[in-house]
């Protein structure tokens, strides 16, 4: 099964969707949740990942769920969007997403925008959705760890099965 990593503004913390927030020191505003997927602006080499690519995004995706608890749909990814208020403009961040049953996380590196913005994230494959279980985001500076966030993807309910919240209805 071939997936994908996005390069989105997102962090995780304990609580789904929270602003201004202290994490080990570091203060940052966070959005989490689901988004409906869209296409890249661009593709950047990414060997640590099982891809060996990631899809990136000039803007953070807008999310339709700020939550931590996600149901799996094929058109739609899961991500973290994340605005530090002490950065350098382009300052390298090493982003890392576990993967449900995956032994070793996907791992590149992303710079922070000139308005302390960076997101990332994990998308399924074409016609597939994610993977149920939890996907851990992790952002690193250096070594010292801005952000640890957990998204559980769950199977959709019977009500929700009927139709993925990213698609739209055709009325005639």
């Amino acid at each position: 099964m071939s997936w994908r990593s996005l390069t989105l503004l997102f962090l995780v913390l304990a609580t789904p969707a929270q602003a201004d927030l202290m994490w080990q020191g570091v203060r940052l505003d966070l959005e989490a949740g689901a988004f409906c997927l869209i296409p890249p602006d661009g593709l950047q080499a990414a060997p640590q990942t099982l891809a060996g690519s990631i899809d990136t995004y000039d803007r953070p995706y807008p999310l339709y769920l700020k939550d931590d608890q996600v149901s799996a749909f094929a058109d739609i990814g899961i991500g973290v969007i994340v605005r530090l208020y002490e950065f350098v403009p382009n300052e390298p961040i090493t982003v890392k997403v576990q993967v449900p049953d995956r032994a070793l996380p996907d791992v590149w590196t992303i710079s922070v925008g000139n308005d302390g913005m960076f997101w990332f994230g994990q998308s399924p494959a074409a016609t597939e959705h994610l993977r149920f279980g939890t996907y851990r985001f992790t952002a690193l500076r250096g070594d010292k760890e801005l952000l640890r966030y957990d998204i559980r993807v769950r199977e959709p309910s019977v009500a929700e099965a009927a139709q993925s919240p990213c698609s739209v209805a055709v009325v005639s």
